[in-house]
């Protein structure tokens, strides 16, 4: 992957996440994920793991990109795709800014993406009413930060919030460990 110093003039590189690939019958490749941007004319693509990280490069701000990859992936897999991204020097900025002190082999370390500001807003409004003591949340740059001891992600409180349907296609969860790699 290009180092962000060395994309040309005019292009910008892209944090892109799906949400909702590779579970509930979803399936789709990394190989199949690359060919599918690629044809959208997107370069320098990587993808990582199989959950629908990737990182492309793309002329200027392309303010319809991410409604360009939602209705390509829509139409070549046949589901209701959803597309979360934005510059790749803002999930620098959000990785930095964990505020929870250092990684802990008993915390799982999770940023929420959100859509919007105002969906990040909602969720944050909501948690405040319903996390519990074991778990710890913060406002981010486009998103949630959210720790968690391990073997309780999803019986949390938090957990179970974000599986409600007001949130489902508005946010994706991710490891701190991919958003890292990443960037690497």
């Amino acid at each position: 992957m290009p180092n962000v110093s060395e994309v040309p003039t005019g292009m910008n590189r892209w944090a892109l996440f799906l949400r909702g690939i590779n579970v509930g019958g979803v399936k789709i490749s990394r190989s199949e994920l690359k060919e599918t941007l690629e044809g959208l004319g997107l370069t320098g693509v990587e993808v990582y793991l199989a959950t629908g990280n990737a990182v492309v490069t793309t002329a200027g701000a392309d303010s319809g990109l991410l409604a360009r990859c939602e209705e390509s992936l829509s139409r070549r897999f046949a589901y209701e795709a959803h597309v979360l991204g934005f510059p790749l020097e803002d999930l620098k900025g959000l990785v930095a800014n964990w505020p929870f002190g250092e990684a802990r082999p008993d915390v799982h370390r999770y940023a929420v993406l959100t859509a919007t500001p105002e969906v990040q807003t909602e969720l944050l409004s909501q948690a405040q009413k319903v996390v519990s003591e074991v778990e710890k949340f913060a406002g981010g740059n486009h998103a949630v930060y959210w720790e968690v001891p391990k073997g309780l992600t999803l019986d949390s409180p938090l957990g179970k919030l974000l599986a409600k349907a007001v949130f489902r296609s508005q946010t994706t969860t991710r490891n701190l460990n991919t958003l890292e790699k990443m960037l690497q």
